[in-house]
């Protein structure tokens, strides 16, 4: 490599650093574009044609197909261009200054917003090469749209990943946005860490948010939050405590729609804790307050069927569920939906009404489907499961327990896992 010319280290360098098959039509494109004029000395494309093929013709690189058509070249622009060997890739960039590196990836980052962006695959290959070209803040943006993507679409442990290498880049800027996003990525990723049970890696994401004085609004959300850990964790007196000083802050600042929002988890601890005639209170004033909204309804009338359900009173908690279902459904809210539906085929199950229960079991799963949370899947068919094992129909428990278990092992779930199993061995045993 140190034989050749430097202008050929680079070009071997950017077939090294594209991470798609890279055309000859690509290659040019990339090289001729103005970022790289001073490294390839103002050459035209035919100098550089020339250069490839002296690179070819050494083995450097290498052709996946050759067309000896084009009058100018044996070869074309669709010809594709890949290393003679993968070691030449760290080698090269050994061999290459820094500034032409940032400058070799940023024309990548450049061609590939060009002709791919549309791809969130491909706008993660765009983050990747703006970080290298050192364009922090750019390749946050686009790290940022990545990690909402996939948590959309129900890959929330890859959107975990995005928001720490999101955190991990914030650390060499120094722009006033920083400690914005950073707050606001602290926060997505504690909620993330919270959904898959690791509560104490989402504590001390929020632990870590800084919030300024006259940012009530995420003092309160982070309050909320930690309150959630604590009442994940089994801590209830610490979660009320924590829901109690949220509760507070949004009382001194007026925000009654979100008293209210709290208040909702405040009652699903103490709901935990068998305290009901304060569940009632809290209920009651929630509904006879002015801040009621369809959301608010859904959530207390899915409350109040959990309490129905703990006290053994389940035409009502069915009575419940389905006004929670009513206005999630007027709503379109997906999750409230999947709530309510999951509750009312556990109170059919326990009513021994398993016919029914699969029913409702079955619309969790198709609505489950389309929001892509296989983890949501994979506990719903225990509980189908269940129901087919009750009704004796075994084929159908095992379809369903292996799917489960199969989806528990693929997502790294070990007490779930263990828990299949267990059902699966039960299911051989009859």
């Amino acid at each position: 490599l140190k034989a050749i010319p430097y202008e050929m280290r680079v070009l071997i360098y950017i077939v090294a650093m594209y991470e798609l098959p890279v055309t000859m039509g690509t290659l040019l494109s990339m090289l001729e574009r103005a970022i790289l004029e001073r490294v390839m000395q103002g050459k035209t494309r035919s100098e550089l044609i020339i250069d490839i093929e002296f690179l070819i013709k050494k083995n450097y690189i290498l052709l996946e197909k050759e067309n000896k058509t084009d009058k100018e070249s044996n070869i074309q622009d669709s010809t594709i261009i890949k290393l003679q060997d993968e070691y030449l890739k760290e080698a090269v960039g050994k061999l290459i200054l820094k500034k032409d590196k940032i400058m070799s990836h940023k024309s990548i980052s450049d061609h590939l917003c060009l002709f791919y962006i549309g791809n969130v695959e491909y706008k993660e290959m765009v983050a990747r090469h703006l970080l290298m070209a050192e364009q922090n803040m750019s390749a946050i943006s686009y790290y940022i749209e990545i990690a909402r993507q996939r948590y959309e679409n129900g890959l929330i442990e890859k959107a975990a990943i995005i928001y720490e290498l999101i955190i991990t880049s914030l650390g060499s800027i120094d722009s006033r946005e920083k400690e914005q996003i950073n707050r606001e990525v602290l926060i997505q990723l504690g909620s993330i860490k919270l959904l898959i049970g690791d509560y104490t890696g989402a504590e001390n994401c929020f632990i870590r948010v800084k919030t300024e004085k006259s940012d009530i609004v995420t003092k309160i959300k982070i309050l909320k939050k930690i309150g959630e850990i604590n009442h994940k964790k089994g801590m209830h007196e610490k979660a009320i405590e924590y829901f109690d000083k949220a509760i507070l802050e949004a009382k001194e600042n007026e925000l009654d729609t979100t008293v209210d929002e709290i208040s909702t988890h405040k009652i699903s601890v103490l709901i935990s804790m068998s305290r009901f005639d304060e569940v009632r209170e809290l209920i009651n004033g929630i509904l006879l307050s002015g801040s009621l909204n369809d959301t608010l309804r859904m959530k207390i009338y899915n409350l109040s069927g959990l309490m129905n359900f703990y006290e053994n009173d389940l035409e009502k908690a069915i009575d419940n569920f389905n006004l929670s279902l009513e206005f999630a459904t007027r709503n379109n809210d997906l999750q409230g939906m999947l709530t309510a539906e999951s509750n009312i085929g556990l109170i059919t199950s326990q009513k021994s009404k398993f016919d029914e229960a699969i029913k409702w079991y079955l619309k969790v799963i198709k609505l489950i489907e389309s929001k892509s949370d296989i983890l949501a899947k994979a506990n719903t068919l225990q509980n189908l499961g269940s129901c087919y094992l009750r009704m004796g129909k075994l084929n159908d428990t095992l379809r369903c327990y292996e799917e489960s278990y199969n989806i528990f092992q693929i997502l790294d779930k070990p007490n779930q896992t263990e828990s299949a199993l267990f059902n699966l061995g039960l299911v051989h045993l009859e």
